[in-house]
């Protein structure tokens, strides 16, 4: 299979050389690939991350104005200097307020500067410089590319969101089919009947459709395709019984159409509505207890917060490192009843635990910085995307209460991605 993935890997590469902008789009569809794993000349790689550092490497050599003046030697500007590079002249910083600036580039510097120093944390180096590039360096790269292609009108939010939408689509035709007949669903969520779709586990399923339906519901009056994403998106969480991303995206969906004025009546019947049937419904202590915590699974989840939290009371500068919590948790594990799981579960903890104490201020500056270019976007004209782009942003945030929404090779591109989404549509405002 090594010698496949990498024939796919090379003709991928053929083909962003010839077209880059549809081979993004396609590896954007495809990232549930690095479920595809290979070892390459010893380093343990996947057939997603040979397409990202293909995609990263061919476009930032097809940009250049290096490759440009080579190949069409008459022309001026086709590409950008080493100079603007280094300057980021494309995103055209006059167009933000400093602040914008300043936070969003402060708090992925503290981000990468905390993930670095957790390598040198972590007890496994080698399994660190594998998340390290995986869900740091990679996505972030893949994040700046984008934002250049966005810049440059060489891609446009719809072919973009065109294909995530498409990607949320196979993934859920693929957990439905899985639903009417029984097949390749592993042990032991074959009993509960809970569809897994391409993944390993149905969380998984939840984790990566819940933004993209949050926005897919609210395109959804845009066109029937958004429609279509929505429903099939929102068969396939419930199906996965994926709990949390069921409440993330009911959540997110409810306060968007809180915040708008045409909607607002509405949203608040419904929501009154909602409480009302609960209360009386024959399900209600079920509900409490899935609220409150209190069944397995909450169990589960307050018994790993607890221990984690008695873990970093004695390391809470540097937390654990890049892959470290399991090791670093194995002498406060109390709860024998429960395994060791990856990370803790909790969004908060999760960073703490992974990049200490500035990976997680450096989180609290980035969520800072988006709410505060989020205030006047419901009031100036023209800045709809932005309130669009958050939203699937908050979903991830909802569901990372009890979940893992970044620490995954698919979900770090993902978040990386809408980041980029609400940024572009920040620059796309003068009057900010």
């Amino acid at each position: 299979m090594t010698v496949i993935y990498l024939l796919l890997a090379l003709c991928f590469g053929l083909y962003a050389w010839q077209d880059l902008r549809n081979a993004v789009l396609i590896l954007i569809v495809l990232l549930p690939t690095y479920l595809l794993r290979i070892d390459f000349l010893g380093i343990p790689t996947t057939l997603l991350e040979l397409m990202l550092l293909l995609a990263i490497v061919i476009g930032f050599i097809r940009l250049s104005s290096i490759y440009s003046s080579l190949v069409y030697p008459s022309s001026v500007g086709a590409g950008f200097s080493l100079r603007e590079w280094i300057n980021i002249r494309f995103i055209n910083l006059r167009r933000l307020k400093p602040a914008a600036t300043i936070g969003f580039g402060l708090g992925i510097c503290l981000v990468l500067v905390s993930a670095t120093i957790g390598i040198f944390i972590s007890p496994d180096k080698l399994a660190a410089l594998g998340v390290y590039k995986a869900y740091f360096l990679e996505p972030l790269a893949f994040g700046l590319l984008l934002f250049v292609l966005l810049s440059q009108k060489k891609l446009t939010q719809e072919k973009l969101l065109s294909a995530l939408g498409l990607s949320a689509i196979l993934i859920s035709i693929v957990a439905i089919v899985q639903w009417f007949i029984p097949l390749g669903i592993p042990i032991p969520w074959d009993i509960e009947r809970r569809v897994t779709s391409v993944f390993d586990f149905p969380n998984a399923v939840g984790l990566y459709l819940a933004p993209i339906v949050t926005l897919a519901w609210i395109k959804s009056k845009e066109n029937y395709r958004w429609f279509v994403v929505s429903i099939l998106g929102s068969i396939a969480i419930v199906l996965a019984q994926s709990e949390a991303a069921i409440v993330a995206v009911i959540v997110s969906v409810f306060i968007f159409l809180l915040t708008q004025k045409q909607t607002r009546k509405l949203a608040l019947i419904l929501g009154i509505l909602t409480v009302l049937l609960a209360g009386v419904s024959p399900f209600r202590s079920m509900i409490v207890e899935k609220l409150t915590l209190q069944d397995y699974s909450g169990q589960v989840r307050l018994s790993q917060w607890n221990e984690a939290w008695n873990m970093l009371r004695d390391r809470p500068v540097f937390g654990a490192g890049l892959s470290g919590y399991t090791t670093a948790l194995a002498p406060y594990h109390q709860a024998k009843q429960y395994e060791i799981f990856q990370y803790p579960h909790n969004l908060f903890l999760n960073i703490w635990t992974e990049l200490g104490l500035l990976g997680l201020v450096g989180f609290g500056i980035l969520v800072v910085t988006i709410l505060r270019r989020l205030k006047p976007a419901a009031t100036i004209k023209g800045n709809f995307d932005r309130m669009v782009f958050f939203f699937p942003l908050l979903t991830m945030f909802i569901h990372g209460l009890v979940d893992v929404p970044f620490f995954k090779n698919d979900l770090s591109v993902l978040t990386v991605i809408f980041m980029i989404l609400f940024f572009y549509a920040t620059k796309q405002n003068k009057s900010v």
